[in-house]
């Protein structure tokens, strides 16, 4: 029995191991927010019971028998938060090698199997949702609004070449106007910021593998740096406030209440609508619109002008013009593939309306 009791103890030093040992470097770490709900100690106890892609019933059992004996609030409710967000990515149940008659015993694998069941109904019940819920579109993006003042991590360009390994500054970008549509807006930040990431501007202009992509259809691409894509998506998921687990929960119910983005919302009805319309704005930001976003920064920077400052080495990337026609520049990317520059009257510049300074 006392080896059951320790069980979870033994299960929360090794976690806080791991995350001591996963720590990010100077360079690249997350400031503490304070805008978290602390998580319950049958929330916790019950994360930890899912260890190397499998979850343990005698572990989450044990938490939920310990909760009750204590008398802890709020069992129903952490319970049913961990179902929602756990149904669909959790492995089979895992039982134990071996198992005495201790009532202990008994009585968390029964509250291991209740969890098991519930955890079954809330698959079933999203994957008939998933069925009839339409996939968000960039609309679903529109309610999102600039908060550069929400960033709280603090990340660098990485430090090898051809990145100049300083601070990301994305509190010295530029507002746009409310009114661009929010993908537009986050295509120019980003166009902004990796225009900013090499010791030699231009360089950013090569050809890239997007992280999670296959091979580029010209030449020899090079890997984007997984962490700076990274870093660049939970940068911007702070900067539209999308970055609440939160929002990824199915539906919304009123501990959420207190979440920054729902307190200036009086009442119940204002709140389930904002919460429902950043839940799909996360949800389409991680799906799609940041990586769409990202690959045409990069499009854009690929087919844009750097122009140097008369007598020094810094600048801004002028963007290409629109009427530019799309055979022209197919043509540009094979030319700058093989080393050889486009004729320059191929070459048109943007006007001062469609200048990103990134000096």
């Amino acid at each position: 029995m006392d080896t059951l009791i320790n069980l979870l103890e033994i299960k929360q030093e090794d976690v806080a191991g791991e995350e001591e040992g996963n720590g990010h470097s100077p360079q690249s770490h997350d400031k503490i927010s304070t805008k978290r709900k602390r998580k319950s100690d049958l929330r916790t106890s019950l994360d930890q019971s899912i260890r190397n892609g499998k979850f343990n019933l005698l572990v989450a059992g044990l938490a939920i028998h310990n909760a009750y004996e204590n008398g802890r609030p709020g069992i129903p409710q952490d319970i049913a938060a961990f179902a929602a967000k756990n149904a669909t990515c959790v492995p089979f149940p895992q039982m134990p090698e071996c198992l005495s008659s201790d009532p202990l015993n008994m009585n968390s694998m029964m509250h291991g199997y209740g969890l098991a069941a519930q955890l079954a109904m809330a698959a079933a019940s999203k994957t008939s949702k998933a069925v009839r819920i339409i996939t968000p579109t960039k609309d679903n993006f529109n309610f999102v609004s600039d908060s550069p003042s929400c960033v709280k991590s603090v990340y660098s360009y990485p430090s090898t070449y051809p990145f100049s390994g300083e601070l990301i500054a994305i509190d010295s970008i530029p507002l746009m106007d409310s009114s661009t549509p929010a993908h537009i807006r986050l295509q120019n930040y980003l166009f902004q910021l990796l225009g900013k990431s090499c010791i030699n501007r231009p360089d950013i202009q090569r050809f890239w593998i997007i992280p999670g992509e296959k091979n580029h259809r010209y030449g020899d691409p090079k890997p984007f740096p997984k962490e700076l894509f990274e870093n660049l998506q939970q940068l911007f998921l702070e900067f539209f406030q999308l970055d609440y687990d939160d929002l990824d929960e199915p539906e919304y119910c009123d501990e959420f209440s207190e979440m920054l983005i729902l307190r200036e919302h009086p009442d119940y009805e204002s709140k389930k609508l904002k919460f429902e319309e950043m839940s799909a704005a996360r949800k389409v930001f991680k799906t799609s619109i940041f990586l769409l976003e990202f690959k045409a920064a990069l499009k854009e920077l690929r087919h844009g002008t750097f122009v140097f400052t008369s007598g020094t080495s810094e600048g801004h990337f002028a963007k290409r013009q629109r009427h530019i026609s799309k055979r022209l520049l197919n043509r540009d990317d094979e030319h700058k593939e093989n080393g050889v520059l486009p004729k320059q009257k191929e070459i048109k510049r943007e006007n001062d309306s469609g200048v990103a300074d990134v000096g």
